[in-house]
């Protein structure tokens, strides 16, 4: 049961974080700046495919950093949490 609930809370919407990136249209990823795309169009074959590698090698490392930075976060996100043994619900009784 537990590991059906770390799939609903991690999995899933990082999954539909991930389908909705893919699902936006490319053209509108490219429009950000039309003279570097018009430049980058208009290069040879060789320079093109330097310039999508180029972009690629870019996204990499941010991407692994954010990712690690979460997984440090999610492991360590009680480390700093000490119970003071004051309970409230006690006090009612």
């Amino acid at each position: 049961m537990i590991l059906v609930d770390k799939f609903a809370k991690i999995v899933l919407p990082s999954a539909v974080l991930l389908s909705l990136l893919l699902l936006t249209p490319l053209a509108a990823a490219g429009a950000n700046c039309p003279f570097c795309y018009s430049k980058a169009m208009s290069s040879s074959a060789g320079m093109l495919q330097a310039f999508r590698s180029g972009i690629l090698i870019l996204m990499i490392p941010p991407f692994f950093m954010s990712a690690a930075f979460t997984m440090v976060a999610y492991k360590r996100r009680n480390r700093f949490h000490q119970p003071t043994g004051h309970d409230p619900k006690l006090e009612t009784q």
